[in-house]
């Protein structure tokens, strides 16, 4: 599977493909010493086999990116965030050789220490990572520039503008985040 554009969310190109995009929740999770939750994908998976991942999937019918971030992210790493408790990060439209797939990811912050619980049929390792070697790991679907962003934002003491994560994000219709 090779991604052949990837767009900004709010970018026109992105709008005109929405009909037909994949909707996907994804949550950077970052603990208080700067580390990154990743889980290693099983060399046998469909996608990206053997790289490491982001907590995140695909919405359910009429679910929210944000609550799919939030399921995925208890169903994968046993970890249960209420509601409202996410930043929105970035979005994407990526389109690749079979499929366009619109990844929205939000930000979640939790304790050092905080326990976990691998799901063992997503993945065959998993935990916190320092951010620092970020550089060094093969992440799926080019996720290196999300915790790029993440980390330039924080560099920066400040967010992306745009959505919160309670709003409520058109399923399949136009999508509008300010990237500004």
């Amino acid at each position: 599977m090779t991604m052949r554009h990837r767009y900004d969310i709010s970018s026109p190109e992105a709008r005109n493909l929405a009909s037909q995009a994949i909707l996907v929740g994804n949550v950077i999770v970052v603990d208080e010493r700067d580390h990154v939750l990743l889980g290693l994908r099983h060399p046998e998976t469909d996608y990206e086999p053997g790289k490491w991942n982001l907590p995140g999937g695909c919405c359910e019918d009429g679910e929210s990116y944000e609550a799919a971030a939030l399921r995925e992210l208890r169903e994968e790493f046993g970890i249960d965030l209420a509601a409202g408790t996410l930043r929105y990060l970035r979005g994407y439209c990526c389109v690749y050789d079979d499929r366009v797939v619109n990844a929205v990811y939000f930000l979640a912050r939790v304790a050092s220490g905080a326990p976990i619980c691998i799901a063992d049929d997503e993945f065959s390792a998993g935990g916190f990572h320092p951010l620092e070697e970020a550089g060094r790991w093969e992440l799926a679907f080019q996720q290196e520039s999300v915790i790029q962003d993440y980390c330039a934002a924080a560099r920066e003491g400040k967010w992306f503008v745009g959505i919160n994560a309670g709003d409520d994000l058109p399923a399949r219709t136009q999508i509008l985040m300010s990237g500004e």
